[in-house]
């Protein structure tokens, strides 16, 4: 896009990990993953606690304990088993710090790319892979700040490139917005 852009600083492996504290003891402690950050090519993942509610004297809740049950019988992605939000991330998934980060080598493409919301704490916004909205104790991502206005373009870029890009972008931040609203209204759901 721009040079003229405020460039940001490619987000730390740590950046895509929950701390200790915000890790709920009385959930589900499967970890799930929303959505994939777009600003790094291939995408990368930020994990999330689960956000259901234990079996009885267990430590994940039904949906985690099938997915752990068809990941032991077949050791593949496909399962939907990501580990426990206490252990390290399986060397597969998608997120820095992992043998998979350490083969392909993912590429900062920066603030030019529509990040998702809360996009300097490397959450992420989009599809859900394994549970629903966060839990309260978890930080809620903060609102995407609108992407500045373009300069003009030059002469030699088509201005259907510009326009394409420009749309995406909006897309992305509107899928961030919608993201944003539906974990706060869960917050305020398990709150009430």
């Amino acid at each position: 896009m721009n040079t003229s852009e405020l460039s940001v600083a490619a987000p730390t492996p740590s950046s895509y990990r929950l701390l200790p504290t915000e890790i709920r003891a009385d959930l589900c402690q499967g970890r799930v993953f929303r959505g994939d950050d777009k600003r790094w090519k291939p995408h990368v993942n930020r994990e999330f606690q689960c956000t259901r509610k234990a079996q009885d004297g267990k430590d994940l809740c039904k949906v985690c304990t099938a997915r752990q049950a068809r990941y032991a019988e077949n050791e593949t992605p496909k399962a939907g088993w990501l580990g426990r939000i206490t252990d390290e991330p399986f060397g597969w998934t998608h997120m820095l710090g992992t043998a998979w980060a350490e083969e392909r080598k993912p590429v900062w493409l920066g603030s030019s790319v529509s990040g998702p919301a809360g996009s300097d704490s490397g959450s992420v916004a989009g599809s859900d892979t394994g549970s629903e909205a966060p839990a309260p104790a978890v930080p809620v991502p903060a609102a995407p700040v609108a992407a500045p206005v373009a300069a003009p373009v030059a002469p030699s870029v088509p201005v259907t490139e510009v326009t394409d890009a420009r749309i995406a972008a909006l897309e992305a931040e509107n899928a961030a917005l919608k993201e944003t609203v539906a974990a706060l209204r869960a917050a305020l759901r398990a709150i009430a």
